[in-house]
């Protein structure tokens, strides 16, 4: 069986949440679908995810502590990734509106991320201050990457959004990329762990993803 990435914006709605109900209104499906699409996701890892989550994948970055980081779980990086600002193209492929470098004024309006949001701690700490400077109204906010993913697409306005979920809708020029260089943020890709002992199967996995990034690539946060 193939993963598909979208399972992890599943599992990540309902760790956010703690409901399957909720969760699987925010993901626009019914909750049978959603509860089928989380232990999909079960079965390819190997481990029983809703009990308790003893391994979690996020986004992190090195200058922005999140809170498994300051709760001292360890972590691999076993990734990377960037975060685009990107927005529905007009009829001729091009941005609407584009970001300008020095973070003066502009018409372009704002996804954003809520509070609770990793991806939203990372780019307020890295952009907070030039992104105030804009004077962009905010016409939507939301936890997940994926729903603002849904936004941009409809024209509704410009979001910051990995990489790895518009990839393909940039080169299908969905979405384009709506920004000089210097607002891109380059991520790391965490798999975290639990700091008590896991399970035999969450265990075996750790170790398995340890072997295959390499032991100098871990670290705890501290």
């Amino acid at each position: 069986m193939t993963m598909n990435l979208s399972w992890l914006d599943d599992f990540a709605a309902l760790a956010a949440s703690g409901n399957f109900s909720r969760a699987a209104d925010e993901r626009h499906m019914t909750q049978p679908a959603f509860s089928r699409r989380v232990r999909a996701l079960e079965e390819w890892l190997g481990v029983d995810l809703e009990s308790k989550a003893q391994l979690m994948l996020a986004h992190g970055h090195a200058r922005v502590r999140g809170p498994l980081d300051e709760a001292g779980c360890p972590s691999l990086v076993v990734g990377t990734d960037r975060l685009i600002p990107v927005l529905a193209p007009d009829k001729n492929g091009r941005p609407v509106h584009r970001l300008p470098p020095d973070g003066k004024s502009t018409a372009v309006h704002l996804l954003s991320y809520s509070a609770e949001s990793g991806l939203g701690r990372i780019l307020r700490e890295l952009k907070g201050l030039i992104l105030d400077r804009l004077h962009a109204p905010n016409v939507l906010t939301a936890h997940l990457a994926s729903v603002l993913r849904t936004m941009a697409l409809d024209g509704r306005g410009l979001a910051w959004l990995p990489q790895v979920l518009v990839g393909d809708d940039i080169d299908g020029g969905r979405l384009v990329v709506a920004a000089p260089e210097e607002w891109l943020i380059d991520l790391e890709i965490r798999l975290y762990r639990d700091r008590a002992a896991l399970g035999k199967a969450a265990e075996t996995f750790w170790l398995a993803a340890q072997a295959s990034v390499g032991v100098g690539l871990s670290h705890t946060a501290r």
